[in-house]
């Protein structure tokens, strides 16, 4: 396909459609992840670095080791008082990019990088 910035409006329909029937199948959040991301920078490689999907998840729905890695960066920052079950965390789900193939680690890389993230998703949670 094109760059991005050569795209026609009906390329990037096609896109939508191609990437919504492929997705229709996953019966998981993270399956549907990789195969969008799969999608879209196969589409797009030509003006694709690095592309990330992020959710936002509630602490409840984490994965286990998830919720550890949670629980122990809040307390070492000294917030975990604000750890809810209704807290939302911002969680990476896939990454695409030049040297990169595959999942990337759930929450971890993006948390221990940018902890203000979920000191934010905190703050806003009822």
């Amino acid at each position: 396909m094109a760059l991005i910035s050569q795209l026609s409006l009906k390329e990037l329909v096609d896109l939508n459609e191609k990437s919504t029937g492929q997705l229709a199948g996953c019966t998981a959040l993270e399956d549907a992840a990789q195969e969008y991301m799969s999608i879209l920078y196969d589409a797009l490689s030509e003006s694709i670095i690095l592309a990330r999907l992020f959710a936002t998840i509630s602490f409840a729905e984490l994965p286990g080791p998830n919720k550890t890695f949670v629980r122990n960066l809040a307390q070492s920052t000294g917030i975990s008082e604000l750890i809810k079950d209704r807290t939302l965390v911002l969680t990476l789900l896939e990454a695409r990019g030049q040297g990169l193939s595959g999942t990337i680690a759930v929450i971890r890389r993006v948390i221990s990088a940018f902890p203000w993230l979920l000191r934010i998703s905190s703050t806003r949670s009822p």
